[in-house]
């Protein structure tokens, strides 16, 4: 169903009111020439007059139960609209009868006015006195509520057609109306116990409507006897009903209602005390949840206990250091306090940290637990002392004093255990603010050991006569373990190495700027990369704790020999790109630097070398390329990488590099996070240089 809105509904209770006012003019002509003769047409007129009369009362119900006025009031103002229509009623009942009796003017005239009357008050009055009772038994409804009202409706509107039925037949079927109309003042009854809204008011509003109800009441008595007794024979039989009625009905209601009023009002102060605690603790909640600041938190608790309670004082003792410390108060000097706070072991404080319980005196006087309080004030008669505690840890004492005797009813004591609960939730959530505070610090390490990770990076590309040199690293959420780095080593020859330190954070960083030195150092003493890697796990892996390995590759490319010579410690493969765009993987035999020591190590490393030609591209990368995920949890893998790389075959290293990071971020798609770092380097051969 479509949903409207406020213009709408607006809309559409003009348009039934314009409606219902057609309906009544009509209805209006037709009493006027019924009453002004009589003929063999009268019968027929006032048949239909009293069918539109009962059309226009029931296109008010609709209006009334559309219009955003009358369906979204509150309790008080839902009464104030039962009291108004008692008075409509009961005016548009007066109205004629006075002009019948005090003004000579012909009947027929006067019949045309009371009619009008008549049919406004009792469609449209009515029909929001119905919408309003009918909001007011469905407040906090029950599994009956819709059944004894749909009965009460049925009740009425059984009642209201035999009015309509004797009016146009002439039959004599006063005795059964009077029937129907007791069994719908029985169903009235019934639902006069659905008063869930006296719940919702305070003590001066239920004596407000307390004296409202009755004034509803007897409003509808008289109404409903003016309209029953004197006007029944002079207006259209319809309203007339209608009125009598709906009336009744709400006299009824208003009448159980002021039983109800009455009965809840010895309660109704410690229920606007039990509010105003629920209201104190929500604002302490709040409180919580915003400030940050413990100190001016712990400064509002004893406040509110206090006001919450009526205590006479308040004040909050939190541990610190072994003892006990008021660390805030109201209407009670700390330094008396604190005076008599010895140890964690005295009094109802040592009581409540030991036991985790509520300790409450109500005759301080007579009550060991509390001496020491009553001897350092005589007049507090009544004590409350409540933990602080989160997560079954105690963290304090919240105490409330009063001058009175028995001052602290159960709902109290309630009151005040949540608000220890909450003062203890502060004191977490400051541990919290300190963590989050560390975290930021750390953080700001992270930052730094990023910028020292990019510094270890080559600052640009490469660029040599037959061949350039690209490199990428974007990094995860934290610092990554990978590097690449790429270097000259005479006029004809460059290294390039790229590795991925196992795990993350500044530890991978340190591993990783450690890495980079050793193998640097070893490659410019001219070393072929097998023995590269086999001295640098010797110098690493004693460094190393047995969890950590770094997977790499150094590689060695011969520009004026076309021939690159490289050896893989664990290292993902080497992609080789032809210029006809053929892909192939090369990966030579070797573990992870770290994995393996000694001779084991240099045993399980192989060399490999491969001619190159102009054109031709080579790719190094980590695992964090081919293992990257989109938001289902599939991976990149090999085969869309070599796929890609077959399309770039004729690509300079710089869009190779820029169409790889653009399609790797496509793949995992806008809002999904890498879990690995993205590294890799390429290097595309274009002259191979003749020395």
């Amino acid at each position: 169903m479509k949903r409207l809105d406020k213009t709408s509904l607006e809309r559409e209770s003009a348009k039934r009111a314009r409606l219902l006012a057609a309906l009544a003019g009509a209805a209006l002509l037709l009493s006027a020439a019924t009453s002004a003769g009589s003929g063999p047409g009268t019968a027929g007129l006032f048949f239909l007059r009293e069918t539109l009369a009962l059309a226009g009362c029931a296109l008010a119900v609709l209006w009334a139960a559309r219009n955003p006025r009358v369906t979204s009031a509150g309790v008080t103002e839902r009464l104030r609209w039962l009291l108004a229509g008692q008075f409509g009623l009961l005016f548009g009942s007066l109205l004629p009868q006075g002009l019948l009796e005090g003004v000579g003017i012909p009947d027929p005239a006067l019949f045309f006015v009371a009619h009008l009357v008549f049919l406004l008050a009792a469609a449209f009055v009515s029909a929001a006195l119905w919408t309003n009772l009918r909001e007011l038994i469905f407040v906090r409804r029950r599994r009956s509520t819709a059944r004894n009202f749909a009965l009460l409706s049925v009740a009425g509107l059984g009642y209201v057609a035999l009015r309509f039925l004797g009016a146009v037949s002439g039959a004599d079927l006063g005795h059964l109306q009077s029937v129907l109309l007791l069994v719908t003042v029985l169903f009235a009854v019934v639902n006069g116990f659905h008063q869930g809204w006296i719940h919702q008011l305070y003590r001066r509003q239920k004596i407000a409507a307390f004296w409202a109800s009755a004034l509803v009441f007897g409003l509808g008595l008289a109404a409903s006897r003016l309209a029953n007794e004197r006007l029944a024979q002079q207006m259209a039989p319809v309203a007339s009903a209608v009125t009598v009625l709906t009336a009744t009905v709400v006299a009824v209601y208003a009448l159980m209602a002021s039983f109800g009023l009455l009965l809840s009002l010895p309660s109704a102060r410690a229920y606007d005390r039990r509010s105003r605690g629920l209201a104190s603790l929500q604002r302490l909640t709040a409180m919580v949840s915003s400030i940050l600041d413990v100190d001016e938190l712990v400064r509002v608790i004893p406040r509110l206990a206090a006001e919450v309670t009526e205590g006479d004082a308040a004040w909050l003792e939190l541990r610190k250091d072994g003892h006990l410390r008021v660390v805030s108060s109201i209407r009670a000097a700390p330094e008396e306090l604190e005076g008599r706070l010895l140890n964690l072991e005295d009094g109802a404080s040592g009581l409540v940290l030991r036991r985790g319980t509520t300790v409450l005196a109500q005759q301080a006087w007579r009550d060991e637990r509390v001496s020491d309080i009553h001897r350092l004030e005589p007049r507090w008669q009544s004590v409350a002392a409540v933990p602080v505690a989160s997560r079954n840890e105690v963290h304090g004492v919240l105490y409330v004093v009063s001058g009175q005797p028995f001052a602290f009813a159960p709902d109290d004591t309630e009151l005040l255990e949540a608000f220890g609960n909450q003062s203890g939730v502060a004191l977490e959530n400051a541990r919290l603010v300190r963590e989050s505070i560390e975290r930021q610090r750390l953080q700001e390490e992270l930052r730094v050991a990023r910028e020292a990770q990019r510094k270890l990076l080559p600052a640009k590309p490469l660029a040599l006569e037959g061949a350039e040199v690209r490199g990428v690293c974007l990094t995860a959420n934290d610092v990554g373990g990978d590097y690449y780095d790429y270097f000259q080593l005479d006029q004809h020859r460059f290294g390039v190495v790229i590795a991925d330190v196992a795990g993350k954070g500044a530890s991978a960083a340190f591993y990783m700027a450690e890495t980079k030195g050793v193998v640097e150092t070893l490659a410019r003493r001219g070393l072929p990369p097998r023995q590269v890697l086999v001295e640098a796990n010797a110098v690493l892996s004693s460094r190393m704790d047995r969890k950590t390995f770094v997977s790499l590759i150094y590689a060695v490319v011969d520009l004026k020999n076309q021939k690159v010579v490289f050896a893989r410690a664990g290292h993902s493969p080497l992609v080789h790109t032809m210029v006809d765009g053929t892909v192939r993987f090369l990966e030579p035999r070797g573990v992870a630097l770290g994995m393996a020591r000694g001779e084991r190590f240099a045993e399980y490393t192989e060399e490999l070398t491969f001619s190159v030609l102009p054109g031709e591209t080579l790719l190094f990368y980590t695992d964090g390329l081919t293992e990257a995920r989109n938001a289902r949890g599939v991976e990149f893998e090999e085969g869309r990488l070599s796929q890609l790389l077959s399309k770039l075959s004729s690509s300079s290293a710089e869009e190779t590099t820029e169409a790889i990071v653009e399609e790797v971020s496509r793949f995992v798609g806008p809002g999904t996070s890498r879990h690995d770092d993205l590294t890799f380097v390429v290097v595309k051969f274009s002259r191979v240089g003749t020395g």
